[in-house]
């Protein structure tokens, strides 16, 4: 019985948090949330991206680019009945393995029936899709994180690794 109780709340958490920053984070609208967003995306739009190298998923058909610094990280593939997450995680010397982001897979009908069990997920949007899959991101660059930046709960290192998770994320692309 414990295992499938933990089970639960694992997934419920997991929900929770990609309704809560939707809901929550990517509606705030106030003065320094525009200029971080603004900022982000000069950089997501100015990163040359073309030695980088690749990850790819085979099974779900995408993949990403990641930059020299990001050596070293691990995609720690966990699925769930309702989706599959893939987190993309890494250490710096010392440290232990913190998940910089998240990429969320959902078949269509998981998608679906995910949007209906949870009235509040009616309104979450993916990110990406194709025929087969429905993609959401979850990331540590919302404002939360960047005040554990400043108050110091993380490091240089994961700061510095959370800021870029937009630029690699920005380099998703179907594989097949």
């Amino acid at each position: 019985m414990k295992p499938k109780f933990l089970k639960t709340i694992l997934v419920i958490a997991v929900l929770v948090f990609v309704v809560f920053e939707y809901l929550f984070l990517a509606k705030k609208t106030s003065p320094q949330n525009e200029l971080t967003e603004k900022v982000v995306d000069n950089i997501v739009s100015t990163t040359d991206t073309a030695d980088w190298k690749t990850y790819r998923n085979e099974k779900y058909g995408f993949g990403l680019s990641f930059p020299d610094n990001w050596s070293g990280y691990k995609p720690i593939v966990k699925e769930y009945p309702q989706w599959t997450e893939t987190c993309f995680s890494i250490a710096d010397k010392g440290e232990r393995a913190y998940c910089i982001f998240q990429i969320i897979v959902f078949t269509k009908e998981q998608w679906v029936s995910f949007k209906e069990k949870y009235p509040g997920a009616k309104d979450v949007k993916e990110n990406n899709q194709n025929n087969k899959y429905v993609f959401k991101y979850g990331y540590t660059t919302n404002n939360s994180s960047y005040e554990e930046c400043e108050n110091g709960q993380l490091s240089k290192f994961q700061c510095d690794r959370s800021r870029e998770s937009l630029q690699i994320l920005s380099t998703f692309k179907f594989t097949d």
